[in-house]
This record gives structure tokens, C-alpha cells and sequence, in this order.
């Protein structure tokens, strides 16, 4: 039973793969149980190729109350019917220690919007390493809101951002968010077709 994580109230890691779970559509009872876990510091969830997941609203209540995490590793990659992922945005504002943040969201075809990832991006004055995979997320067209969210990462020493087979074609607020990340010490960056 899934909430009986929230007993766990001294868990600092958490890593829970429910990759190829075709079914899960419901992810409410673990951001509940997620959100009880405050001394957590690392947490990875695996959701790739969840097909019937299009809700992650809870996931992104949970994370709010996750205030001592550090490093957050979130897959999606195929998961098809996800297209809203402000709530994830908004889990984002108040994780100010974190550190590592890695979000795969490839395959997810009918995200469009990313200007709350980019809001959330804003508030996290600790990261220092950021991966984002949006490739063939083919309706993704608009990016502005992420190049304004990382020119606020000023500790920020490692960025990959993957685009490829997405409709994005103006990059110019991201090429001046790399201006302001002075401390940047490695970058990819991949626009293919």
C-alpha cells in the first residue's frame, strides 16, 4: 500500500520505478504519501511509459512540503496522454536546496506549454546541475519562459536541454539566459529535427 510511505517519516532517499505500469492513471495517494516525507533529500521516480498518466497535479502538491530536497529525478519519457505540467512548476517554487534536478518528458507529445517549469526554475537558487529532455514532444513550440527561469540559476555548472523533434524556432531567450550563467562549466544543447 502506497500510503504507507508516509509512516516512513526519516527516509532521506526514495527511488520508486513504476515504468511500463500501462495502467497507473492515478498518482494521488503517492503525492500524499510523498508530501509526509519531509527529511527527504533525494528522490527518483520512474513513469516512463506510463500510458494512462495525464495527471501529475498531485505529484506537484507533494513536492511543495519537500523543503530539505536536494536532488529530484522525474521521468515521464512516453508517457502519451501527459500534457499539463504546470503542477510540476509550481512543486518547483519552494525546493530551495535543491541541487540536481533531471525531468525527461521525451515522447510526451502533447505537451505545449513549459512557462511554469520555467517560473519554478526561477526560485531555485541552489542548482547547480539541470537536465531537461523534451525530445519529440512535437507540439513544444514556445521556450522563452525556461531561458528566463535559468537566468536566475546562477550557481548552475551543468545544463543539458534537449529539443530535438519539437517545433520550437526561436532560441534567443535561452541564448541570453546562457549569458548570465557565468559559472557553467558544461553545456549541451540539442535542437535536431
Amino acid at each position: 500500500d502506497i500510503e504507507s510511505l508516509k509512516t516512513l517519516e526519516n527516509l532521506n532517499e526514495l527511488s520508486m520505478n513504476f515504468s511500463s505500469c500501462a495502467k497507473l492513471a492515478d498518482v494521488s495517494a503517492l503525492g500524499q504519501s510523498v508530501q509526509e516525507l519531509q527529511k527527504l533529500e533525494q528522490l527518483d521516480m520512474n513513469f516512463c511509459t506510463c500510458k494512462q498518466l495525464a495527471d501529475i497535479a498531485p505529484l506537484g502538491t507533494g513536492l511543495q512540503r519537500l523543503e530539505n530536497l536536494q536532488q529530484l529525478d522525474l521521468n515521464f519519457r512516453r508517457c502519451m496522454l501527459l500534457a499539463d505540467v504546470s503542477p510540476l512548476g509550481d512543486g518547483l517554487k519552494t525546493l530551495q536546496k535543491l541541487q540536481r534536478l533531471n525531468l525527461d518528458f521525451c515522447t510526451c507529445r502533447h505537451i505545449t506549454d513549459v512557462s511554469s517549469l520555467g517560473m519554478g526554475l526561477q526560485k531555485l537558487k541552489n542548482l547547480e546541475h539541470l537536465d531537461m529532455n523534451f525530445r519529440r514532444c512535437v507540439l513544444l513550440c514556445d521556450i522563452e519562459s525556461l531561458g528566463a527561469g535559468l537566468t536566475k540559476l546562477r550557481k548552475l555548472k551543468e545544463l543539458t536541454l534537449i529539443f530535438c523533434g519539437t517545433d520550437v524556432k526561436d532560441v534567443s531567450g535561452l541564448a541570453k539566459a546562457l549569458e548570465a550563467l557565468d559559472k557553467l562549466e558544461r553545456l549541451e544543447l540539442c535542437f535536431r529535427g
